[in-house]
């Protein structure tokens, strides 16, 4: 058995991973240049122009930095809740 897994990891090392790991420096390359471009275009127009709504928009570009704060903390609340629902079933 020993031997079995001992082939499977080569398999994965030799063919998988560069695979994957290719695909994930593509994606991280990609995502870096499109938060760059995106990123600073959006402020410059903030920063530099006066517009209507300009306020909100500003506003709103700072959403996504909060979101996932709040997004983790409800996952954990209800995790929490479903445990404990799930003891109490139990």
């Amino acid at each position: 058995m020993g031997s079995a897994g001992g082939e499977v990891w080569q398999h994965q090392l030799q063919h998988v991973l560069p695979r994957v790991a290719g695909n994930t420096v593509l994606l991280l390359a990609c995502v870096a240049l499109l938060t760059a471009v995106l990123g600073t275009g959006l402020a410059w127009l903030v920063a530099g122009h006066d517009f209507p709504g300009r306020g909100i928009f500003a506003w709103a570009l700072l959403l996504p930095l909060a979101v996932p704060g709040y997004v983790l903390a409800s996952c954990s609340r209800v995790r929490s809740i479903c445990r404990t629902t799930a003891i109490l079933v139990a």
